[in-house]
C-alpha cells in the first residue's frame, strides 16, 4: 500500500512536469509572435498555456504578464489603424490587459513586473493616479529599474498636466 502512494505521488509530479514543459513551449511561441508584432497570435499562445492545469504560480504570473503586454500591444496596433473607439468598452484590450496584470500580481505579489504591468494598463486607460500607485509598488520591489522609473515619471507628468488643465477650466467657468 505504501508503494502505491509513492507511485501516485511520482505520477502526479511527472504530469506537472509535462504540463510545465508544454506551457514553456507555448510561452516561447507566444514570445516569438509578440516579438514579430503578431499580438493576436501571441495572446492565443499565452491563453493556451494559462489553461494548462497544475502550473506553478510564478509560471502563471509570467504568462498572465506576457498576455497583458500582448493585449496592450494589440490595443496600440488597433489604435494606430484607427479601428477602435475611444470609450470604456468591456472588450477594450486595455481592460483585458489590466485583468491579466492583476492575475499576474495575485499569483506573484512581490514580482515588480506584475505591478509594472498594472501601472501600464492604468496609464493606457488614462487613470494616472492608479498607475502611479502601481509604479511606486513596482519600484519598491525593484528600486533601480529604469523602465519603472520612466513610466512613473511619465504618469506623474501627465497627471500634473491634467490637474493644471482642470484648475484652468474650473477658473474659466467661475468667471
Amino acid at each position: 500500500m505504501k508503494d502505491d502512494i509513492e507511485f501516485k505521488s511520482t505520477e502526479v509530479n511527472a504530469v506537472d512536469l509535462e504540463n510545465t514543459k508544454e506551457a514553456a513551449r507555448l510561452k516561447e511561441l507566444g514570445n516569438a509572435a509578440f516579438n514579430e508584432n503578431k499580438m493576436s497570435e501571441a495572446i492565443q499562445y499565452f491563453t493556451k498555456a494559462i489553461v494548462i492545469s497544475n502550473l506553478p504560480s510564478r509560471d502563471l504570473a509570467i504568462l498572465y504578464s506576457n498576455r497583458s503586454a500582448a493585449h496592450l500591444g494589440l490595443y496600440e496596433q488597433r489604435k494606430n489603424e484607427k479601428r477602435i473607439f475611444f470609450g470604456k468598452e468591456t472588450n477594450d484590450e486595455r481592460y483585458q490587459s489590466l485583468l491579466d496584470a492583476k492575475q499576474s500580481r495575485n499569483r506573484w505579489p512581490t514580482w515588480p513586473k506584475a505591478h509594472f504591468r498594472i501601472g501600464k494598463s492604468y496609464s493606457s486607460l488614462n487613470e494616472h493616479e492608479k498607475a502611479i500607485n502601481s509604479f511606486e509598488r513596482a519600484l519598491a520591489f525593484a528600486p533601480s529599474d529604469r523602465a519603472i522609473k520612466d513610466a512613473l515619471d511619465d504618469s506623474r507628468t501627465i497627471l500634473q498636466r491634467q490637474l493644471r488643465q482642470q484648475r484652468k477650466s474650473s477658473i474659466y467657468h467661475l468667471c
